[in-house]
């Protein structure tokens, strides 16, 4: 079953798709937080590769956009490091 998208996830997908930078603003956020192309599509691919565990999207959604970014880039560098 797919989770419906959060409206953090809906900024970051419109950020991609207009392969653009913005100002997203988490929920639990007490600012903005400004996210580049690159920074939004390390998290998406994260997301959405979590699609077969809806708790565990809920889980990274509920962490502060810098938060998601660490563990997406941190995961990206370990896969680049097995090829």
């Amino acid at each position: 079953m797919k989770m419906p998208d959060t409206l953090v996830i809906q900024s970051l997908r419109q950020i991609v798709e207009h392969k653009q930078h913005a100002k997203v603003t988490h929920p639990h956020g007490a600012k903005p937080q400004r996210v580049d192309l690159f920074t939004a599509s390390a998290i998406l691919a994260l997301y959405d590769g979590l699609a077969s565990s809806p708790a565990n999207q809920a889980k990274l959604v509920s962490y502060p956009i810098p938060v998601m970014a660490h563990i997406a880039f941190k995961l990206l560098a370990n896969a680049r490091q097995s090829l």
